[in-house]
């Protein structure tokens, strides 16, 4: 414009606020992806090692993801993902493995699965009333969840009780009969019991739900064999006659030409 009274519209400020607004813009970014909320900690960093660590977890490379979830923790103690990873990882370690799940379950309290880690983490620990009591809280916040139910059965035979988790599985499945994964559990559990039987009996079930099982059906076999009654036969002297019961024994004699008589036991 020209010169005058009303002068030249003055550019220069207006620029220079143009330029400035828009090397904030620039800036912040950088300054936001440094620092977290507080503008303390480095988080672009802590993003940078967990994705490290996350890559190393899923392709099996346990002792690199180790190291990075540790680093991340070293930095920020309260990392949810890398306290729930480091305890896996740590799994065979259950108090190292207990201390992470607590400190996990106090930063993301609402989780049911960290609780369902922590009642495992304690019953390895051989901390009885403490595993029932995350187990419980567990439940308290996932009560619907198949998985979450069915880890009482499962905690109690992680601690010893197995009569009570075979009740539990049981009770399930009475629930839901169509629950193939649960009859091959309910089966483990009788074995351990030393109910053979039954646990034959838990695997044929399980077997008519997966009729294309061969594995469940060489398993199947297997019991039967274990289970089935002694046969054993024997020639006894031409004057012993009848038949004999003794406990779950049955002997029977059947005969055998004029001089003998065979004797076949059931055991």
């Amino acid at each position: 414009m020209r010169n005058g009274r009303y002068g030249v519209t003055r550019r220069a400020p207006l620029i220079r606020l143009v330029l400035a607004t828009a090397l904030l813009a620039c800036v912040m970014p950088v300054v936001a992806a440094g620092e977290d909320a507080r503008g303390s900690r480095p988080v672009s960093s802590i993003a940078v090692s967990l994705g490290q660590a996350e890559a190393a977890f899923d392709r099996g490379d346990l002792v690199t993801a180790e190291r990075g979830y540790a680093a991340v923790l070293a930095v920020d103690p309260a990392q949810p993902r890398a306290l729930f990873r480091l305890a896996q990882i740590r799994r065979d370690d259950p108090r190292a493995a207990a201390a992470l799940l607590q400190q996990y379950v106090r930063v993301v309290a609402s989780d049911a699965w960290g609780y369902l880690a922590l009642a495992d983490a304690m019953a390895r620990m051989g901390q009885a009333e403490r595993a029932l009591q995350a187990y419980s809280s567990a439940l308290a916040r996932a009560p619907e969840d198949r998985d979450i139910q069915l880890g009482r059965p499962r905690l109690l035979e992680r601690l010893g009780r197995t009569d009570a988790a075979i009740d539990a599985y049981e009770a399930w499945l009475a629930d839901n009969p169509a629950d193939e994964e649960v009859w091959r559990e309910l089966a483990a559990a009788r074995l351990r019991a030393g109910r053979l039987r039954t646990a034959t009996r838990a695997l044929e079930r399980a077997r008519e739900l997966a009729p294309h099982d061969a594995g469940l059906a060489r398993r199947i076999d297997t019991l039967r064999v274990r289970t089935a009654p002694s046969v054993l036969v024997g020639v006894v002297g031409a004057g012993e006659t009848g038949a004999s019961t003794s406990g779950t024994s049955f002997a029977v004699d059947t005969a055998a030409g004029d001089s003998g008589r065979i004797g076949v036991f059931y055991e």
